[in-house]
């Protein structure tokens, strides 16, 4: 670790000790935690380090609605360093808004049921079935006793739109939809060919327009825009980038509803986004290049269309272009699938829980390690 990193490391970690504000927010959420629920099975989640934190802590949001979705009262360990930053995180807030509880860390009297904590060990019930975070990039070896965290639904979407059900059988208005962010400054940094072998996603939006005949593309510059009014158009390429054609939250799902194909460009300086799996949830067929980085791996003409280049991306394009409904109907419900067997809340931890071992290891940012 540079010098640098050191140094922003350890001031992170002193300034929850220092700072007004740090303190009154984990004064704040003390004041609101509530007594563990008699008879409740309880999961209690121990962190020390920052990482815990990371990308406005929305990983930690994911942990703490599996846990949820699967009964589980939530009591974290009374942590100030934890606590400090609730307050100023911006989703986890959200893994604080229902009733939680807090305990002494290491007290072996709670009963719970599932530990989940960063440190090597615990003093809690040696009982209880544990799951242990390493935070470095790393592939795990999916067994019984290693598990890559998945990615998920946004957290703002899951909280605006995720009960939105899609209707697997009823024809869609567009074809192809690429929705999103798609500046220029963030989303074609030079760190996915480098590191993933990856197009960006303003190179596959690039290639995209300049590949296919204009009239078979679409850039609605406002969100009224999105779905076509003319009846009997050929099947074409609709993209609405935020920058023209913003897409408010509680409509994201919605608007992927109504969409064949979803073409799924990676994020920022990783392959895996937010959208993939919400276009998954919606039953909206992925194109993509990045496969293999979900586990399991997706499939190619079973719940989606992959494409390694440029050219093999004109081609998937086509292809879906001209694909019977028939075909893409069978795509859709194997895609919606993929969605409930995998990531619908609760079905990665549900996994994770019923492992034989006792105590397992959970890889953090397995997802941004190379393949």
């Amino acid at each position: 670790m540079s010098f640098l990193k050191t140094l922003e490391k350890y001031g992170r970690n002193l300034r929850c000790y220092i700072l007004p504000k740090f303190r009154k927010s984990a004064k704040l959420t003390q004041a609101q935690a509530v007594p563990i629920p008699t008879g409740a099975k309880v999961c209690i989640l121990d962190f020390t380090s920052v990482e815990i934190d990371s990308d406005m802590a929305r990983y930690l949001c994911l942990l703490v609605l599996e846990c949820r979705t699967l009964g589980y009262h939530i009591t974290f360990a009374n942590r100030h360093k934890f606590l400090s930053t609730t307050q100023h995180k911006r989703f986890k807030q959200l893994a604080f808004k229902s009733p939680f509880s807090l305990v002494t860390p290491d007290d072996n009297t709670v009963p719970a049921d599932l530990i989940i904590t960063d440190r090597k060990s615990h003093g809690y019930s040696v009982d209880s079935k544990t799951i242990h975070l390493d935070y470095s990039h790393t592939h795990a070896t999916n067994s019984d006793e290693q598990f890559a965290l998945p990615f998920f639904v946004h957290p703002e979407i899951y909280h605006t739109s995720s009960n939105s059900k899609p209707s697997l059988d009823t024809p869609r208005p567009l074809r192809v939809l690429f929705a999103g962010n798609a500046q220029r400054s963030q989303y074609d940094r030079p760190v996915l060919k480098e590191k993933y072998a990856l197009l960006s996603r303003v190179q596959i939006l690039d290639s995209v327009k300049e590949q296919l005949d204009t009239s078979l593309v679409r850039e609605p510059t406002e969100f009224e825009q999105l779905i076509p009014v003319s009846v009997g158009a050929p099947p074409n390429v609709t993209i609405a980038t935020t920058e023209t054609c913003s897409i408010p939250s509680d409509k994201w799902l919605p608007s992927l509803q109504q969409a064949d194909f979803y073409l799924a460009c990676p994020g920022v300086d990783m392959p895996l986004c937010h959208n993939l799996i919400e276009a998954l949830s919606a039953g909206s067929i992925p194109i993509l290049q990045y496969y293999q980085y979900l586990s399991p791996a997706l499939a190619h003409k079973v719940n989606c269309l992959v494409f390694t280049d440029q050219q093999s991306l004109t081609t998937v394009i086509n292809d879906a272009l001209n694909m019977s409904q028939q075909q893409i109907s069978e795509l859709r419900h194997n895609a919606r699938q993929y969605y409930l067997d995998h990531h619908q809340a609760g079905a990665f931890l549900q996994k994770v829980v019923t492992s034989p071992e006792p105590s397992v290891t959970l890889f953090f940012n397995s997802f941004k390690a190379p393949i």
